[in-house]
């Protein structure tokens, strides 16, 4: 089993979220309809927390490792079973065929695959993830998970990853489809030892308020969480704080996963 990358993230009280004041400033700065108020305010109250020790992966889990899981459980995805997941082709659209292997479904998943010792692995699911995890959990002995919320949070402050409050003015990249991915992807890879804002990581929580007095509809255990951003992102989406959700069934070319370990 290939060897993983670890990060140690001391015991210590971090800073998450944003405090609700600032809500107004950022949606005035983002000037875009993708950004609403409500995705602003489900990222507050700004808070402290007190997190034990913990170790979490540098990169996202590779293409090759996850092969390894597939090939030592049979585990089928969640794309392979359902035979279909997202792309994007100047839009939202749903594909046949794709899956962690076949992410795009043309021609440039052979290049995709051909890198993956170094790719992430994609079209993956929250469920897909956490099984990945629980594979690893036994097979290596250690206690293995997905990140928690406040864990990645904590993990992006260490690394340095910026507020979503400093990241107003960055413009989005124009993704038209697999090919343009793939050449940002092998950008942001060269420069970015951790691989942050270039898939949406899938982290362990339903999707709920940091406490009652914020309210959203969709807060409850519909939802799990995806933190960090992609290359079809804005700035503020790739900021430490931005809490993005979607249904633990949802895969695309833009969703992955790191992992925590506990030794």
């Amino acid at each position: 089993m290939e060897d993983i990358d670890f990060l140690h993230v001391n015991s210590d009280e971090f800073v998450v979220g944003i405090p609700l004041e600032n809500v107004e400033n950022i949606l005035a700065a983002a000037k875009s309809p993708r950004i609403k108020r409500e995705y602003l305010e489900a990222c507050t109250p700004q808070h402290r927390v007190k997190l034990l020790s913990f170790f979490i992966s540098k990169k996202l889990v590779t293409v090759k490792q996850f092969e390894v899981f597939i090939e030592d459980t049979c585990y089928v995805t969640e794309a392979e079973k359902e035979g279909w997941g997202w792309i994007w082709e100047g839009g939202w659209k749903k594909k046949a065929g794709v899956s962690w292997k076949k992410p795009f479904g043309d021609s440039r998943d052979f290049f995709y695959y051909e890198c993956k010792d170094k790719f992430p692995v994609i079209q993956i699911s929250w469920n897909d993830a956490s099984e990945y995890a629980k594979w690893l959990s036994a097979k290596s002995g250690i206690k293995t998970e997905l990140p928690s919320e406040y864990q990645w949070e904590a993990f992006a402050f260490s690394i340095g990853l910026t507020s979503m409050m400093e990241r107003t003015a960055e413009p989005i990249l124009e993704v038209k489809d697999s090919n343009d991915f793939i050449e940002l992807l092998e950008q942001r890879l060269q420069n970015n030892p951790y691989q942050s804002g270039i898939c949406w990581e899938w982290v362990y929580d339903w999707y709920k308020a940091y406490e009652p007095s914020v309210t959203n509809r969709d807060f409850g255990e519909v939802y799990k969480v995806l933190r960090g951003g992609s290359i079809l992102s804005e700035g503020i989406q790739r900021g430490r704080e931005f809490r993005f959700r979607r249904c633990p069934t949802a895969r695309s070319p833009y969703y992955s996963f790191r992992i925590v370990q506990y030794f």
